[in-house]
């Protein structure tokens, strides 16, 4: 059973105990420096809406080039 005293001496041990006992487990950094930097820099959740900014940059760039360069002699560029 619990005790109701947080810091009595008959729950110190089990204290000690409990917080040795949790361990944070870091995720793991194995393989090669493709697979890290894809893990960290692309898919990472933190890092999600940075990147798909410039997806979506990259995509409108890309077709604006294509565009112009298919159908600009029609706008005299």
């Amino acid at each position: 059973m619990l005790n109701s005293a947080p810091f009595s001496p008959s729950t110190k041990p089990q204290q000690q105990i409990t917080l040795t006992m949790v361990k944070k487990i870091a995720p793991k950094s194995s393989g090669n420096v493709i697979t890290n930097f894809i893990r960290q820099e692309i898919t990472a959740p933190e890092k999600r809406a940075g990147n798909t900014s410039i997806a979506i940059s990259l995509t409108v760039f890309g077709l604006a080039v294509t565009f112009l360069r298919s159908l600009g002699d029609m706008l005299g560029v």
